[in-house]
């Protein structure tokens, strides 16, 4: 039921997803689902739960660990090894990770164990390493971690859901699109005065 579900929604979305549909993919009664879960948003939380611990908290941060820890000759090399690997997870990701991406902006259970996932997994390390920057100059010191932190990840964030979810098959130049979003946040970030 649980492998079905995911691929249901993966390709339907929560919305456009029924639980008949789950059923006959998992070659169960659509009863059966109701006896494990009571709805089918239930069915969601339920299968998204386990999954994120299990599968997406260790595929979203592995790499991303890596590319925080490794030492950077520029805050725009940074940048880039951060987008390179953002883009290359998105590339390769299983179904489980485009419906978690898709729901958790439509449902507070899944938005609260991403936002959990993101800060147990990845923020501790990003902002270690953006402090690291901050420390050799190539972060204005006095702008706040966090903030850069945000901007960074709602920067190419809106990027790879643009690109990924409502334009996948757009025209878009990848390259050029990444060297201007490096060279926005390189600038903003690196500014000698921050405005109060």
């Amino acid at each position: 039921i649980d492998a079905a579900a995911i691929e249901v929604f993966a390709e339907r979305g929560f919305a456009g997803a029924t639980t008949a549909e789950i059923a006959s993919r998992a070659d169960v009664a659509e009863g059966t689902i109701f006896r494990h879960y009571p709805t089918k948003k239930a069915v969601l939380i339920g299968v998204l739960g386990p999954l994120a611990r299990k599968i997406i908290a260790p595929l979203a941060s592995r790499s991303l660990r890596k590319v925080l820890a490794r030492e950077h000759a520029s805050l725009q090399a940074f940048l880039e090894a951060v987008f390179d690997d953002r883009q290359k997870l998105l590339r390769s990701a299983p179904p489980i990770l485009k419906v978690f991406l898709q729901e958790a902006s439509l449902h507070p259970e899944v938005r609260e164990l991403a936002t959990t996932i993101f800060e147990e997994n990845i923020a501790v390390h990003f902002r270690q390493a953006l402090d690291g920057m901050k420390s050799k100059g190539w972060i204005e010191p006095q702008f706040d971690t966090g903030t850069a932190l945000r901007l960074i990840m709602s920067t190419y964030g809106t990027y790879f859901v643009m690109r990924g979810l409502l334009f996948p098959d757009g025209d878009w130049d990848d390259d050029r699109e990444r060297a201007q979003m490096v060279t926005f946040l390189t600038r903003g970030l690196s500014l000698q005065q921050v405005a109060r």
